[in-house]
């Protein structure tokens, strides 16, 4: 079984377009690898700050109302509900912090997404340019 010339050009031409663009999304799947770890990690990172914010808060918070039930007079423990109620509202603050940074961290997961399905979805087209012919006299 001979294979002309014009047909094994177009066979070799055929296979190495074939892994080009093999190697392309392999290119693109390490990087979308690469971009995913980082997400996460700065994701973890986010998350572990804002619960480390929020349990001081409560640890705060917990020490007052030790100081509450052991205060003297009104005023010491007017001056101590103050300091709850002010903890009290932070504490709320920072839980809403924790679900705005992880609705946030969604949003940059979708458009990391988003940025893959775009590059697997590219096209690629074949022309030819040019046909060179030669001949041994």
């Amino acid at each position: 079984m001979d294979i002309s010339h014009p047909d094994r050009v177009a066979d070799d031409a055929d296979r190495h377009v074939k892994a080009t663009i093999s190697r392309s999304l392999e290119v693109n799947n390490q990087h979308f690898q690469q971009e995913r770890e980082r997400l996460e990690k700065w994701a973890d990172d986010m998350i572990v700050a804002a619960e480390k914010e929020l349990d001081l808060t409560k640890q705060q918070i917990k020490v007052l109302n030790r100081e509450a039930r052991v205060a003297t007079t009104t005023d010491q423990q007017r001056q101590v509900q103050e300091k709850i109620q002010s903890l009290e509202k932070t504490k709320r603050r920072q839980r809403q912090g924790i679900f705005d940074r992880e609705d946030e961290i969604a949003d940059k997961r979708n458009t990391l997404i988003e940025a893959l399905e775009k590059q697997l979805s590219r096209k690629t087209t074949l022309a030819d340019l040019f046909t060179i012919r030669w001949s041994v006299a």
